[in-house]
């Protein structure tokens, strides 16, 4: 898998904002994921337009959380609503481990955004 990171765009659900027609429509936000992940298809990443502004530090993403074999409890972001590890189409994911070492995680649950005005 891939090392590095990637500027990655993020789909708020509960965030809104209006586009020039008037319409509200979900904000998106520029996060900085890791290449292993970005590059797996359930989470949902797309590569962020330029121009696009950052998540605000006072929002928590939403994210998955899971268990590697050894029973390590690991979380992940999920990109957008419609992505098969948030829908639960997808019920594993692979990551890189602190010794470089891939490990496969299977979701327990799913844990939504939230944001603090």
């Amino acid at each position: 898998m891939a090392e590095g990171r990637t500027k990655a765009t993020y789909v708020s659900d509960i965030i809104r904002k209006f586009d020039n027609t008037g319409a509200s429509v979900a904000a998106t936000f520029t996060v900085d994921t890791a290449n292993n992940l970005f590059l797996q298809a359930p989470f949902g990443w797309a590569a962020a337009p330029a121009g696009q502004i950052r998540r605000p530090k006072r929002m928590t993403p939403r994210h998955v959380v899971g268990v590697s074999p050894a029973g390590k409890r690991v979380k992940a972001i999920v990109a957008t609503l419609a992505a098969d590890l948030w829908t639960g189409v997808a019920s594993t994911w692979t990551y890189i481990d602190n010794f470089g070492a891939t490990i496969v995680a299977t979701v327990t649950g799913r844990v939504g955004e939230k944001a603090t005005l």
